[in-house]
């Protein structure tokens, strides 16, 4: 959502009114019924104003003189050789009116904060809370994700639509975070780029692997284009993201490569519809609030206030945002308009006007997602042909509960054995349980050429596994042990799913090797029709002890069809068949290799050199030839 500018008198109301939390307010702030702690310097002579501030890992009010007295909220409180004063729970959420003494006042809001970690239940630190069962963290009656270090710095979306990526990049943070996947990673240094998926949203060309085209419309305007977090795991599932702030914006998988140090494994889609009135559906939200550190919500925008309910507010823009915790004492009055119930979510948004507020239970959502990720290290190559950002309207009606994807293998070489390690799916329904299935070398006991009668199941089964999950979205499944994959061979994916009517999700693409099993229980082509699978796959170091070429770099000449760029005289294998390169470094394009694409290794010399690593090209469809020309 994109916000509409408020007049200037009515935004610095809001801004007096809305500060960032670590911030002090202005001296003779306006009042108003809202959270705000009032101090005042203590002394005959008026002191300096204070610049407090909330120090919410430590639970203190900080950035005050180091043992001074402070008359707050009728109290006196002495601080601390550090400056720090610990909060006291008659400031969190409370109510009052800004007196003003001279120019030594400073307030400060210090609503949208929960002192979670102030009930002895709670985790008290990081460690405790990966420790602890999620299903006993979310009976807790408050959590602030902000408490743990996990949640990262809010940054403003400025005059663009993109919120539902500040939303996903947001969640995908507190993840990785909240997970302790990545010890390099920290509060200070962890920043996924918002505008770069919004950018890549309409601006994919072919993946790594050459299987797929992308999508690009350069006449989108991604900036102001709406979107929403399903979109978002749908490119995280096929590795366009999430990649570190400053990447360049390019479509191009290797620089995404280089710029993203994590796989997404699920995306896991919450039931946001029936929050509003279903306690167990806001538990399992807690749940997944406690298990992953954040989750996306998309919610009805109309004002900012800190504490929100839009549901009694009318008409409004949809906006998405980050949820961070929850606060189930907050006073049903307190929210604007009143509330049907006590209690709401903290919210983490993406305008720095109002950086957090709490969202009251009456309010319920679309694209409610958790994020979970594995380290880049965990899966080099990822197989798939489900390019499209938009699943097929009718994928409920196609009810799609075993299918297939055929890939032929193309990074392993003799230095590099490729093994497929886990498989993807992506589904709806809940309560799923997904039966993975590797076949390989199925080019042994069929002719791939006649991809109309290939059957996926014709081959060495090599590797399976099987995993049930309660929520739709995407998830991973891995493998009980990895399928080797041979350079240039084929091997298929096989996904059978069952449990409370669930269905795989499916694209609208050409030409790609995907199959579905029919009723009669013959497999046969999907046509457009493309499943949401894709195939995880590693590479191991093959224990030869020779020094592997150096990977090529061929490329397309259309006048003499023939890839280039190669050494003269030297061997190549393409497809695992060995070529030698003419004088000028360059090899014929076969007929075969048309629309596919190729696997090519530069030999070794079996002594001091072994293969290299596969470089993939993808080989053009071969035009047609003119009428009467044979």
């Amino acid at each position: 959502m994109k916000k509409t500018h408020l007049p200037f008198r009515l935004l610095s109301l809001w801004l007096a009114l809305t500060l960032p939390w670590g911030f002090a307010a202005p001296a003779g702030a306006a009042a108003g019924g809202l959270a705000r702690v009032n101090i005042l310097a203590d002394g005959l002579t008026p002191e300096v104003r204070p610049h407090a501030g909330v120090g919410y890992m430590e639970q203190v009010l900080q950035r005050l003189v180091a043992e001074a007295t402070y008359p707050i909220q009728g109290s006196t409180c002495q601080t601390n050789s550090s400056g720090k004063l610990p909060l006291e729970e008659p400031w969190i959420h409370a109510t009052g009116s800004i007196v003003e003494v001279g120019d030594n006042i400073a307030t400060w809001n210090v609503c949208g904060f929960s002192p979670a970690i102030l009930d002895p239940n709670a985790p008290q630190n990081l460690e405790e809370l990966q420790a602890a069962d999620p299903k006993e963290v979310a009976q807790l009656s408050k959590f602030d994700g902000r408490n743990y270090g996990i949640i990262t710095p809010v940054r403003d979306q400025g005059s663009s639509n993109l919120c539902w990526a500040y939303a996903s990049v947001n969640a995908s943070e507190a993840s990785i975070l909240r997970e302790g996947i990545d010890p390099s990673a920290t509060l200070d240094t962890l920043r996924f780029s918002p505008t770069h998926l919004g950018y890549i949203r309409f601006n994919r060309g072919p993946d790594l692997l050459g299987n797929t085209a992308g999508e690009e419309d350069p006449t989108a305007d991604w900036l102001q284009a709406s979107g929403s977090p399903g979109y978002s795991s749908t490119l995280f599932s096929q590795w366009w993201g999430p990649v570190q702030d400053g990447t360049p914006m390019v479509n191009t998988p290797s620089v995404i490569e280089e710029h993203s140090g994590y796989r997404m494994e699920h995306a896991i889609e919450l039931d946001g519809q029936r929050l509003s009135s279903n306690p167990a559906a806001r538990t399992r939200m807690k749940e997944a609030i406690a298990q992953y550190g954040a989750v996306t919500f998309s919610y009805n925008w109309i004002h900012e206030v800190p504490y929100d309910n839009p549901s009694r507010g009318g008409f409004g823009n949809p906006h998405a945002c980050t949820i961070i915790g929850w606060d189930d004492t907050i006073p049903a009055s307190l929210f604007s308009g009143g509330a049907s119930q006590d209690g709401g979510w903290l919210v983490k948004n993406s305008y720095s006007s109002l950086p957090y507020f709490y969202l009251s239970y009456d309010n319920n959502s679309s694209y409610v997602f958790a994020f979970d990720y594995a380290t880049k290290e965990e899966y080099d190559f990822n197989y798939f042909y489900d390019s499209s950002v938009d699943d097929f309207g009718m994928a409920a009606s196609l009810n799609y509960t075993c299918a297939a994807n055929v890939f032929q293998g193309l990074k392993g070489s003799d230095s590099q054995t490729e093994y497929v390690k886990a498989v993807q799916v992506g589904f709806y329904g809940s309560g799923a349980t997904c039966d993975v299935k590797v076949y390989t070398n199925l080019q042994d006991q069929q002719d791939m050429s006649d991809l109309a009668n290939v059957d996926p199941t014709l081959g060495t089964l090599a590797a399976s596994g099987t995993a049930t999950f309660d929520r739709p979205g995407y998830h991973t499944v891995p493998l009980e042990q990895l399928a080797e994959v041979a350079p240039g061979s084929y091997f298929s994916i096989v996904v059978q799913i069952s449990g409370s009517s669930p269905y795989l999700r499916v694209i609208r693409a050409a030409d790609c090797k995907s199959y579905v099993l029919s009723q009669y229980g013959a497999w046969q082509k999907s046509g457009l029709n493309v499943p949401r699978l894709k195939a995880y796959t590693v590479l191991e170091n093959t224990s030869t002890g020779l020094t592997p070429e150096e990977t090529p770099h061929a490329s397309i000449d259309d006048t003499p069809e023939a890839l280039t760029g190669l050494m003269p005289e030297a061997t190549y294998l393409v497809n695992s068949a060995a070529l030698t390169a003419d004088g000028n470094g360059s090899l014929a394009l076969q007929s075969e290799w048309f629309g596919s694409t190729v696997s090519i290794v530069k030999q070794g010399d079996g002594t001091a050199t072994g293969n290299s690593v596969a470089q993939t090209l993808k080989i053009p469809t071969h035009p047609a030839a003119p009428a009467g020309v044979e």
